[in-house]
């Protein structure tokens, strides 16, 4: 057995770590298991489809586009004017034309789309096609007397990649405070305008999707924002919450500097944006596999008053998953969003927009299910009416706790009436599939002042045999919804009786109502740790109530998925088939599931997520309600789904396939500077001291991996981390509320204690997979080099003599290949486009060293494997800086010459350039005393650790650590 410490033998030298033949086969099991674990992951990810009501239900749409583009918004307007444009929509057929002779005719309400990351202009169609065939063509289905149509402008921003690179981002948020206010110059311009004598726009509503959304908070923070020029935000598939990656710096400043700015003015009570802005965030949910729709969440930064998160399947008549791209185009969701726009403007106010009140009603109603706590206030709100006259004596008194059932057309015919009880604990739910059936709730006995409950219903899907997804009632169909309405006391107080009038139906039809005292809800206590072993057997018995709900408490993981089969123990023929409502009343998620069966359906929410803020006294319990038709019984089985639960690992858990083997090439190469403590030490090669600390220290650093979520997510240690990152990074804190976990991998709950195991052993594996790799390359570089030998007879130029001549100093091609690359990182180059280059050099120094330590083992295998430690971390550095160079190269294809400012630091590149130069020269850093020795260490520790515990949510400070240890190291090699 090989022991790591650093023991003395009897003539005083030091015995390092090999690698034996048992530690070999260790090492080619480790490897084995990671590439295993790592291909199921990718496997369940690509080949593991959704079913029920997370498959893809979206309908294809057609429209008659015209784009005219706005020439007039120059460089007299904004500096930008060369790199971005705007265009206003015109539906052909539909819109009035933009410029009649020399007239502009803008006519409408202004709307500007922005597109999201590497997004299109034209992108905006959809929806602004939808508002135009509504207003037009079906202007009497809007309840809003004083709508009018909407000019939609779009931002073209030639396709920017706006996630990974801030300057991007903030360079859109200016323009776009440019163009909203040449927008509202343009319609005092108008002689339409002008012919109507209507209020010219003050505000410009602002429609954002992806990395839109954020461009759009961004924008009020800027000095040339016009106050007041915008007071109603919705966004697509945005993300609110965190960035979704973090290579470049500028954009975590961004998001803190829009945290900041919000909360400050958010908690104003006073302020315009507390008592005027409205943000509404929407998300495709399960379906969007570029952004964890957890981001999108906005309850952090945005009060209830203001604003709300929510979910596609949860928007009535859409109820369906939608992916990041097609969120903008989807049929149903399409309209949806273009009547809300048409319902919360008013053409009669400079605002163009009705208050923040109704605006938030509207919202409510229009993207919640009308079942949450949050949409109680709009029930009954209306003001109370005369109904006509009835002989209440006639009216049928259904008692309480007994279940209405009209099942005939006969019954429906008939008039009933339930009395309200004063109690906390009453409840009134009635579940119907006829459209118009009306409900009146009467402040007094005599029905003289009654309010009419149809518009306080909600549309939940139809659920009968040959239906099989939520979406075959959606919007568009022919098959109506059902309509259900569940009222408890905080609503019923006021009232003092509920009339059910008389309707007209058919034998397909059928109604069910009941007022009651008793709860319907039961609480199942069980636990992930307990599902994980043992599925969840529940029977949902017959009893007097169609109504059935399960809260599982311990179940707010959004890692973890679930499998519910159900089975009928007493099929009947009913007027419909039970369905389920799957909801997370903290983050207004709903999803719809018809039942079959024998039947099993997948479970998957967004409720506590990695990274997300969350309010400690939110309720995270997952619900799971039954509508079940009277005299049916259900046996249900709830299980752990760990396919599905893989499947979503990579969406939320991708930048730790950088984060993670950085740390550990970091800590195995502070192990080989351990034992290289002076000139004449031995280096000891990267796969022995990776397999000496995987053999002796392994069992330890998967323990401190699978406890990290029991420590961390400690309240007071949570606190104490989120005040140092306060005080040391500069990060805005949330509210006091909130409580944030940003460190390892995010994790909440203690049950995903095998995630970091698992991205530990993937990142290992990964690591001797690309150290075999080089290997293969240095193998074949080796037999070109001696072919070539054999038949020219010329040995390598490079010798240790050769390299010994420069020891000091650099050649003169180097010298100049230092100065060009500085001046051009100075003046035009972002320095990641030069670490990309001399990246490439490192490689050649490996493959070079290869040749000469084949030749010479004893003088060139410290050089060698120092190199290729080297190599293994420059080669994680890649990935960070890649993005930049893309944002680069495309601004350089649309002929952008704007400098990269934050990125134009030569001091980020130099150390780097000039290590990889020296060991060029065949040169190693020299430890020639303690204070190097510790240093060296210390700041390969300090890399390892700010890896793996920052490295998720702060990836781009990995290579500034990595550049400062380049910077030592070269030192080392001059001194």
């Amino acid at each position: 057995m090989i022991h790591p410490a650093r023991l003395a033998d009897d003539s005083g030298r030091i015995r390092y770590p090999t690698l034996s033949k048992k530690l070999r086969k260790r090492t080619t099991l480790v490897t084995a298991v990671g590439i295993i674990l790592f291909g199921f992951v990718v496997f369940t990810h690509i080949f593991h489809k959704f079913s029920g009501s997370d498959t893809p239900k979206c309908r294809s749409i057609y429209m008659y586009p015209s784009y005219a583009r706005i020439d007039g918004f120059d460089h007299r307007h904004t500096k930008l004017a060369k790199k971005y444009h705007i265009y206003l929509y015109r539906e052909q057929g539909k819109d009035r034309e933009p410029i009649h002779g020399e007239e502009i005719q803008l006519d409408g309400i202004p709307v500007l789309f922005i597109p999201g990351n590497a997004g299109s202009f034209k992108q905006a169609r959809s929806i602004a096609a939808a508002s135009a065939n509504i207003y037009f063509d079906r202007r009497s289905s809007l309840q809003n007397s004083h709508s009018k149509n909407m000019d939609y402008f779009t931002a073209d921003f030639n396709e920017d990649l706006t996630a990974f690179h801030g300057q991007s981002m903030l360079d859109q948020a200016v323009y776009l405070n440019d163009a909203v206010r040449y927008i509202l110059s343009l319609y005092s311009q108008s002689s339409v305008y002008k012919e109507s004598q209507r209020p010219l726009p003050k505000s410009v509503i602002l429609l954002g999707h992806s990395m839109g959304g954020i461009v759009a908070r961004l924008m009020p923070t800027l000095p040339n924002h016009v106050p007041e020029s915008v007071n109603t935000m919705l966004t697509l598939s945005s993300p609110h919450a965190v960035p979704p990656v973090t290579f470049d710096g500028d954009i975590l400043k961004l998001y803190d500097r829009i945290n900041s700015f919000w909360g400050t003015s958010m908690s104003d009570a006073d302020s315009f944006f507390r008592n005027n802005m409205s943000v509404i965030s929407l998300t495709g949910g399960i379906l969007d596999d570029i952004l964890p729709a957890d981001y999108t969440s906005v309850k952090s930064t945005i009060p209830a008053t203001n604003g709300f998160s929510t979910f596609t399947t949860t928007i009535p008549e859409v109820w369906t998953p939608i992916d990041h791209l097609a969120i903008v185009w989807c049929d149903q969701l399409r309209h949806v969003i273009a009547k809300y726009l048409l319902e919360i403007v008013n053409d009669l106010t400079e605002s163009k927009t009705l208050n923040l009140s109704a605006r938030m009603k509207l919202g409510r109603k229009f993207f919640l299910s009308g079942l949450e706590t949050a949409t109680n206030a709009d029930k009954l709100a209306g003001t109370s009416s005369g109904i006509p006259l009835f002989d209440y004596d006639n009216f049928t008194s259904v008692p309480q706790e007994q279940l209405l059932e009209l099942n005939s057309p006969e019954l429906f015919t008939k008039e009933y009436r339930f009395d309200v009880f004063k109690s906390v604990d009453s409840r009134f739910e009635l579940l119907t599939s006829l459209t118009n059936y009306k409900v009146f709730f009467c402040n007094d006995k005599l029905g003289k002042s009654c309010i009419n409950g149809l518009f306080s219903f909600s549309k939940v899907p139809h659920s009968s045999d040959g239906l099989r997804f939520p979406t075959d009632s959606s919007w568009g169909e022919s098959i109506p919804p059902f309509r259900f309405i569940s009222l408890d006391s905080s609503v019923l107080h006021d009232f003092e009786m509920i009339v059910l009038q008389s309707s007209e139906g058919t034998k397909k039809d059928f109604v069910l109502a009941k007022y009651s005292n008793e709860t319907s809800e039961q609480v199942i206590t069980d636990g992930l740790w307990r599902l994980s072993f043992f599925p969840s057997k529940i029977t949902l018995q017959d009893s007097t109530s169609f109504i059935r709900t399960l809260s599982f408490p311990n179940l707010w993981s959004s890692l973890i998925s679930f499998t519910l089969e159900t089975y009928f123990l007493n099929p009947k023929d009913n007027k419909f088939k039970p369905f389920l409502r799957q909801f997370v009343n903290s983050t207004f998620e709903t999803k719809w599931h018809l039942l079959d069966p024998s039947t099993s359906h997948e479970i998957n929410t967004h409720n506590i997520s990695p990274f997300i803020p969350v309010e400690d006294t939110d309720d995270k319990s997952l619900e799971l309600m039954f509508f079940i038709p009277p005299g049916e019984e259900i046996r249900l089985e709830l299980s752990v789904n760990w396919k599905l639960t893989l499947k979503m690992l990579y969406i939320r858990f991708r930048l730790a396939i950088l984060s993670f083997p950085i740390s550990i090439i970091a800590l195995v190469s502070s192990y080989q500077f351990y034992y290289y403590r002076s000139p004449d030490s031995k280096f000891i090669s990267f796969d022995a001291a990776l397999v000496n600390i995987l053999n002796n220290h392994g069992i330890i650093l998967l323990l401190f991996l699978a406890v990290s979520p029991f420590i961390i997510n400690n309240k007071i240690i949570l606190s104490l981390l989120s005040i140092l990152d306060s005080l040391l990074l500069g990060k805005h804190r949330v509210h006091s509320q909130y409580l944030e976990n940003n460190y390892i991998l995010g994790l909440r709950e203690t049950f995903a204690w095998w995630l970091g195991p698992l991205f530990f052993v993937i990142s290992v594996a990964l690591l001797f997979l690309i150290l075999r790799i080089i290997n293969v390359l240095e193998f074949a570089v080796i037999k070109v080099s001696s072919t070539v030998t054999s038949r020219s007879g010329v040995m390598p130029s490079v010798t240790n003599n050769a390299a010994q001549k420069f020891f000091f100093s650099f050649n003169s091609r180097q010298i100049i290949g230092i100065c060009l690359i500085s001046l051009g990182v100075m003046f035009y180059i972002p320095y990641q486009f030069a670490f990309i280059i001399v990246s490439s050099v490192q490689i050649w120094n490996c493959m070079k060293l290869a040749i000469l330590t084949n030749e010479n083992v004893t003088d060139y295998s410290n050089l060698h494997n120092y190199n290729v430690s080297f190599l293994l971390l420059t080669i994680f550095m890649i990935p960070i800086n890649v993005p930049i160079v893309v944002v680069f190269l495309r601004n350089f294809a649309i002929r952008w010459e704007t400098a990269f400012r934050s990125h134009h630091n030569f001091l980020a590149i130099i150390p780097t350039l000039l290590l990889i130069l020296k060991n060029s020269q065949c040169k190693i850093p020299l430890i020639k005393n303690k204070f190097n020795w510790i240093l060296t260490i210390s700041i390969l520790g300090y890399l390892s650790f700010y890896s793996l515990i920052h490295g998720m949510r702060s990836i781009f400070w990995v290579f500034h650590i990595y550049n400062i240890l380049n910077g030592v190291l070269f030192l080392f090699t001059i001194l």
